[in-house]
């Protein structure tokens, strides 16, 4: 007889107390072969040891529609609430926009959550959309909006890839590119992030209708202990096994390790552009942290320069760029961030 508390364990290697242990909720009740997919790529990870040593698995369907309790969800090092491509009575939201409140009082506890899967956010919205304080989608993914969605806002063609942004010194350990085992794929949601949270992905390739369109986020806060990333695109219909497996192994260990590190740490430091405004797009960036990342962007989001650095201070050219006001980010190792326009005349 099926319990509505039954862990369905995946037997993988003896567990000890110093292991990293996940559990896999399974909020899918569309596609079962697709959780398949995903549990073989997580038994992958374990066994060759990309991030975690063990995981389990929380079926909602077999669980009577019940999603686990925050006690239940507690016992983990992270959770990985996947929903595939079911936008339909997803228990993340436990029919309320203010989402599912046992997931809510887990997060609340400091410990990572992923969230994978395509239409998550059609089940309580539909393109274009505002979130506001009191939504889960705007407190714990971190977004201020739900914008377009491949397929319905392509003219039914679909996004043929994801590119990778460069959020921070740990996103060159994630793949340049994402591509599918289909040409395109149908239903992913590009979204607009609110301040704090890291824009991960972008749709692509150049000249594709929806190009720039962001399902990728990463909601990192010291202050309120979150640290929730989402991708709103189903990882199981990545274009191979083994790419499923690193990006999932990748995805647990960034989280793992950014969530364990960022409760001690300082944000970034009041850093200094000298000179500024600049004549000739020489400048100094000061007050850096050990391996800062400091990105510029031009006037319509572009990136004109990335570059990490481990010294307290880095020279860069700008040189020859249009005259204009530009934004210099720095992001600390520690995943905190803070901007400040640079002015080239």
């Amino acid at each position: 007889m099926k319990s509505i508390f039954a862990l369905l364990l995946l037997s993988l290697f003896g567990l000890d107390v110093s292991a990293q242990k996940a559990l896999f909720v399974d909020d899918n009740g569309l596609n079962a072969a697709n959780s398949d997919t995903m549990i073989s790529a997580l038994n992958s990870c374990a066994k060759n040891a990309l991030g975690i040593t063990a995981f389990d698995r929380w079926n909602i369907k077999d669980s009577s529609g019940i999603a686990p309790t925050n006690l239940q969800m507690s016992k983990y090092d992270i959770v990985i609430w996947y929903c595939s491509t079911d936008g339909v009575g997803l228990r993340i939201w436990n029919e309320s926009t203010a989402g599912n409140p046992t997931l809510v009082s887990y997060i609340q506890s400091g410990k990572p959550l992923w969230v994978i899967g395509q239409d998550i956010l059609y089940d309580q919205y539909v393109a274009p959309s505002t979130f506001k304080s009191g939504e889960f989608a705007y407190d714990y993914l971190g977004l201020s909006s739900y914008d377009v969605q491949s397929y319905m806002n392509d003219a039914g063609k679909g996004v043929p890839q994801l590119d990778r942004l460069n959020w921070s010194a740990a996103s060159a350990s994630f793949p340049s590119s994402i591509k599918w085992t289909f040409s395109e794929l149908w239903y992913v949601d590009g979204c607009t992030p609110r301040a704090g949270t890291f824009e991960m992905y972008k749709m692509g390739p150049k000249g594709y209708a929806l190009e720039g369109a962001v399902p990728m986020f990463h909601n990192l806060s010291s202050t309120s202990k979150i640290s929730v990333m989402s991708s709103f695109f189903d990882i199981a219909l990545i274009d191979s096994y083994k790419n499923r497996r690193d990006f999932m192994g990748t995805g647990i260990k960034y989280l793992l390790t950014k969530t364990s590190g960022v409760m001690n740490q300082n944000t970034v430091q009041n850093f200094g552009i000298i000179p500024n405004p600049s004549c000739d797009g020489l400048v100094s960036i000061t007050g850096l942290s050990p391996f800062s990342t400091i990105t510029v962007y031009n006037a319509v989001g572009s990136i004109v320069f990335n570059q990490t650095s481990g010294a307290a201070s880095l020279k860069i050219s700008l040189e020859g760029l249009p005259k204009g006001i530009y934004t210099v980010r720095v992001t600390a190792n520690n995943g905190q961030w803070s901007c400040k326009p640079l002015c080239i005349h």
